[in-house]
C-alpha cells in the first residue's frame, strides 16, 4: 500500500492509502462516501481507520437535498425571530 505522507493523528505513524477500486451502487446509494480513507498499521494504536473530510463526496440528490432542508430551517429561523421581535 502506499503512502501519502499523512500521520496518524493519535499515534503519530505514518498511514496507508485507501481508495475504491471503483464506485459501485453501495456508495451512490449513501448520502455520502469518502473516496479515500486511511489505514493506521501501529498495532499498538487503538485508531485503525480514519478519513478526513476533505476526501468525502455527497451524492447530489442528497446533497440538494441537504442544502434545501438547511434553507428550510434557516428561514424558518428568521420567522421566529420575527415574531419574537413584534411581541
Amino acid at each position: 500500500m502506499e503512502s501519502d505522507g499523512t500521520t496518524c493523528e493519535l499515534c503519530g505513524s505514518v498511514a496507508e492509502v485507501r481508495e475504491h477500486r471503483q464506485i459501485t451502487a453501495k456508495q451512490l446509494n449513501k448520502a455520502f462516501y469518502y473516496s479515500r480513507w486511511y489505514y493506521c498499521n501501529n498495532p499498538k494504536c487503538s485508531r485503525n481507520v480514519f478519513m478526513k473530510k476533505e476526501h468525502e463526496v455527497w451524492n447530489q440528490n442528497e446533497a440538494a437535498a441537504q442544502v434545501k432542508m438547511f434553507e428550510q430551517s434557516r428561514d424558518q429561523a428568521a420567522h421566529i425571530r420575527n415574531i419574537a421581535l413584534e411581541i
